[in-house]
């Protein structure tokens, strides 16, 4: 491992197993002078369980909204749909695929920031703001129409 002032290249490295082991990273920040707010292993594990928490309870989400929203939609018919967008692409391709495309691009997304946010704080925070939506948008007010009007 280089020890060296300079900034460190991922090709300067001894192995490529440095790279994914996050020593490139951490070598790469101690050069900088940031040593000091590398947080220590345990650190990063709760805050890996936080982020997989929080990306599990999107993807249920989302999963409790497309079951809603098929049911409503195959109830009340597709005028009911809120989204304009999703409503489109109802009329086009018919609420059953529609709702796999959109749920599965939602799931695909949901990964994708997960992935993200391990390295980057505001994806997150992006993450927590989707799952507000998702609850206070989309599951509570089909819970709402469904079960008790």
């Amino acid at each position: 491992m280089l020890t060296s002032n300079a900034l460190i290249k991922p090709s300067d490295l001894d192995a490529p197993s440095e790279i994914f082991s996050g020593a490139w990273l951490q070598e790469t920040i101690k050069s900088v002078g940031l040593s000091n707010n590398i947080p220590n292993s345990v650190d990063l594990k709760i805050a890996a369980k936080d982020l997989v928490a929080l990306a599990s309870f999107l993807i249920i989400l989302s999963l409790f909204d497309w079951f809603l929203t098929y049911q409503a939609v195959s109830t009340w018919g597709i005028r009911v749909e809120g989204n304009s967008l999703l409503k489109i692409l109802m009329m086009e391709i018919g609420h059953q695929q529609a709702l796999l495309y959109v749920k599965g691009l939602t799931i695909f997304n949901a990964l994708i920031l997960t992935v993200i946010a391990k390295n980057c704080k505001i994806a997150k925070q992006i993450i927590s703001l989707v799952c507000l939506l998702y609850l206070f948008g989309g599951v509570l007010p089909w819970i709402y129409l469904l079960y008790y009007q």
